[in-house]
């Protein structure tokens, strides 16, 4: 069971670094190449943006892995209120399995604050980012609506997990559902365009080829004969 709910910790960092760290990276791109006020453009690599990405999920591990050796986790038994069956007359005992440390409140407060700080400042970077308009970074407005849809449904995640810990299902629901909704919008924002607009330009070159052959077909046929 530890080693499940450290699987956990693990997957929810990396995939929170990988996935809101790739649309902070494209952002940040954005940022400092039009909106910096520089004289001169910058030019940003795509693999800037790899080692960006790869130093949030570098923090987040260094963290867990000093969480892990320094306050490695335990189980822990909770036993809630029995429950009285009158009728029936049963009581009924109910207790919560944990994996839990001693200092985990410190662990999880410094990968929330990491977490938070680089959603405030992607929130801040769409902000300023939110009037660009070219055509190569057609999908700067759609990864800004990404970013605000992963801000909130994240705050509200952190809420109900501390919120709602004695509610086994219904903690796991809500947090499962938010999970789900986040990754599936942000999948449709940035897919969908995408598909659409390759088959607009698909279309789009499908007529002016057409167009082409009309028109060498009339210059031809008012060529005059020898």
């Amino acid at each position: 069971m530890i080693r499940f709910r450290q699987a956990k910790i693990v997957s929810i960092a990396v995939g929170f670094s990988l996935a809101f760290g790739g649309l902070f990276a494209k952002t940040w791109r954005v940022y400092l190449i039009f909106t910096n006020g520089a004289k001169q453009k910058k030019i940003v690599k795509d693999s800037q943006l790899f080692l960006m990405v790869s130093m949030l999920i570098t923090i987040n591990i260094s963290i867990i892995i000093i969480w892990f050796m320094i306050d490695p986790l335990d189980v822990t038994i909770e036993n809630l209120p029995t429950e009285f069956n009158h009728i029936d007359d049963i009581e009924v005992h109910k207790d919560i399995v944990n994996c839990t440390s001693s200092n985990q409140i410190y662990f999880m407060g410094t990968l929330f604050g990491v977490q938070g700080i680089i959603l405030l400042f992607g929130v801040f970077l769409s902000l300023q980012t939110r009037k660009v308009t070219v055509d190569g970074l057609n999908d700067s407005k759609m990864i800004g609506v990404c970013i605000y849809n992963v801000v909130v449904l994240s705050f509200l995640g952190v809420m109900v997990s501390l919120t709602l810990k004695s509610n086994v299902d219904l903690h796991y629901g809500i947090i499962s559902c938010i999970i789900i909704l986040a990754t599936t919008v942000t999948q449709c924002l940035i897919i969908i365009p995408k598909i659409k607009g390759h088959f607009n330009n698909s279309s789009r070159v499908g007529n002016n080829e057409a167009t082409t052959i009309r028109t060498v077909t009339r210059f031809t046929r008012a060529e005059p004969t020898a």
